[in-house]
């Protein structure tokens, strides 16, 4: 497939699993009947379709933050479901970005396309609504980077055995 084919699927693949993963994590957590009320707001919708790229900017930060709960005792299922959903979910949308691209570059080229438009879209949404420091927003940027290089690495791995 083309790179666009590439860039379409894996966009796709990412908002809908981040979309259906906030939808499974407010059904545990009790809150679903709010769905309505969150989505009408510019910075719930970018809660609902790109939820793990504002909360954790940095993909060690959900490590970090699976480690916490799982050594201080408070384990839930709304826990455990938010931090597999945080890692689960980018890490199939970059599987399928690697499967689907025909080449390696046209994979990583793809994937960081990728990551940058979810950060550039949720940063958009969250400046027309409530806003951001300059700092929040330097972590949007430094997290996009990180996103793509980390999960960039993932789809290389799956991608084909062609080299650059």
């Amino acid at each position: 497939m083309g790179f666009g084919k590439t860039f379409i699927l894996s966009l796709v693949t990412l908002v809908g699993l981040t979309f259906g993963g906030w939808v499974l994590y407010l059904a545990l957590s009790g809150t679903i009947g709010q769905i309505g009320t969150a989505l009408s707001s510019l910075s719930g919708i970018a809660d609902a379709f790109f939820f793990p790229k504002i909360l954790y900017p940095y993909p060690g930060g959900v490590f970090a933050g699976l480690v916490t709960v799982l050594f201080s005792g408070a384990i839930t299922a709304e826990a455990i479901t938010l931090f597999i959903f945080l890692i689960i979910t980018p890490l199939l949308a970059a599987v399928v970005a690697g499967v689907v691209g025909e080449s390696k570059v046209e994979v990583f080229g793809a994937w960081f396309l990728v990551i940058g438009v979810c950060m550039g879209t949720a940063l958009t949404l969250i400046l027309l609504g409530p806003g951001l420091t300059p700092e929040g927003i330097v972590n949007f940027i430094l997290g996009a980077v990180v996103h793509g290089l980390v999960y960039g690495c993932v789809a290389l791995l799956v991608a084909g055995s062609e080299s650059f």
